[in-house]
C-alpha cells in the first residue's frame, strides 16, 4: 500500500477514531492530551503523599503546615507520579516552588524509599 496515496483516508480514519475514543481525563481513559500529564488536582495536608499513586501531576499546597508528617518533602510545588502498571513500581518526583527537586520510589504496596534531593 502506498502511504502517500492513502494518506487522506488514513488521516480521516485516525480523526474519526480519535473523536470516538476521546481525550483521557482524570475520570476516564482515552487518548493522551496534547497538553501532557493529567492534572490530578491539589494535594494538601489532608492528603498523604504515600497515597498519590495514580500517574499524573499534583499541585502541592502545604504552606505553613507540618508537611513532613504527611510524607511530603516540600511545602509548595508539584509532585509528578509515574506508575509502570507492570510490576507495581511507582516513582514520585517533587519540585518545590524554589526549584529544589526530590525523588523516591516504591516497589510494592506503600513501601516508599526515602526522598532524595537532586544535586545539580
Amino acid at each position: 500500500m502506498n502511504p502517500r496515496k492513502n494518506s487522506n483516508k488514513t488521516n480521516a480514519v485516525f480523526f474519526i477514531l480519535g473523536e470516538l475514543i476521546g481525550i483521557a481525563s482524570p475520570s476516564k481513559d482515552g487518548l493522551m492530551s496534547k497538553n501532557g500529564f493529567l492534572a490530578r488536582g491539589r494535594a494538601d495536608i489532608n492528603t498523604d503523599a504515600n497515597m498519590l499513586i495514580t500517574t499524573g501531576i499534583y499541585a502541592v499546597y502545604c504552606y505553613g503546615q507540618d508537611y513532613a508528617s504527611k510524607h511530603y518533602p516540600i511545602e509548595l510545588g508539584h509532585i509528578i507520579v509515574f506508575v509502570d502498571n507492570v510490576g507495581g513500581s511507582k516513582s514520585q518526583l517533587a519540585i518545590s516552588s524554589t526549584g529544589q527537586m526530590y525523588a523516591r520510589m516504591s516497589w510494592g504496596e506503600y513501601n516508599w524509599s526515602e526522598w532524595r534531593a537532586f544535586k545539580i
